[in-house]
């Protein structure tokens, strides 16, 4: 998780000490790749478009950048500077919501009006916040294994998402994503196996949201698809050669879809067996 890298990264070398190695980057790194207000300024620096963003720290800047943005005529973001799975992210909406949109579309906790959000951060000490441009378009995640020899991208377009978890995804090589993440990898000094998320504008053209300095959760894409980059940090750690294949235009065929299970088992531990 993303609270836990800066610890890990800090005693890497010690726990190495004790036949221990550990899949992190170096402290400079996952600090300034978990801070979504630090990163863009190296983002800007390698030709990484990012959505036009504030940094507030009151109430009186929070509701003046959010103005600024354009509410309540458009739609705004508002998210801490670190935080991970969502968390404190909200989308700010003055659409109010019809019988329609009641029965269709699931609640997933991310709209709220200002006057709303308002009432909840008055209700203790205020926090830093980012305000930021709301993008309309498709969102995707680049996974990236970035090693000693060769750094490779697979950008997957995140096709359905639930509580900042993708549920339906696939594959698509975008060149563009592609060389964005390579240089961010290098400008970052990112190591291992990471990524990064992006999502379009309405005319189509992706601005970075955010860095993930750690094995994202659905990578398994990547892996299905025939890139393993956990393998090969794996081997990267343990200082094993290993061949990373070239990347195939046939990779985009595959498609994820996420489904939940469950086990069914008696309180003296006898197991009925898997719920698919």
């Amino acid at each position: 998780m993303t609270s836990e890298l800066n610890v890990f990264a800090r005693f890497k070398e010690t726990s190495k000490l004790q036949g221990v190695r550990v899949a992190v980057s170096d402290t400079s790194s996952t600090e300034m790749a978990n801070d979504k207000w630090v990163i863009p300024g190296t983002a800007n620096a390698c030709g990484v478009l990012i959505p036009h963003s504030k940094l507030t720290s009151s109430e009186d800047e929070f509701v003046k950048a959010v103005l600024e943005l354009g509410y309540p005529k458009s739609k705004v973001v508002v998210k801490p500077r670190v935080s991970n799975g969502g968390r404190g992210m909200r989308i700010l909406s003055s659409e109010s919501c019809d019988v329609e949109r009641f029965l269709k579309e699931k609640p997933d906790g991310t709209e709220i009006n200002l006057e709303g959000l308002l009432k909840i951060l008055r209700n203790g000490k205020w926090p830093d916040l980012i305000v930021q441009e709301y993008l309309p378009g498709e969102e995707y995640t680049v996974d990236v294994f970035r090693g000693n020899r060769e750094t490779l991208a697979i950008p997957r377009l995140r096709e359905e998402i639930r509580g900042g978890i993708t549920f339906k995804a696939k594959v698509e090589l975008r060149k563009d994503l592609m060389s964005f993440a390579a240089k961010l990898s290098e400008a970052l000094d990112l190591k291992y196996a990471f990524g990064f998320q992006f999502k379009t504008s309405s005319g189509g053209t992706p601005k970075l949201l955010e860095c993930n300095p750690r094995i994202q959760g659905t990578m398994i894409v990547s892996t299905l698809a025939g890139y393993n980059m956990i393998w090969w940090t794996i081997k990267e750690l343990l200082e094993e050669n290993f061949e990373a294949p070239l990347i195939e235009k046939n990779s985009e065929k595959m498609r994820f879809v996420r489904y939940c299970g469950g086990v069914g088992f008696f309180e003296d531990g006898t197991k009925i067996g898997p719920i698919c």
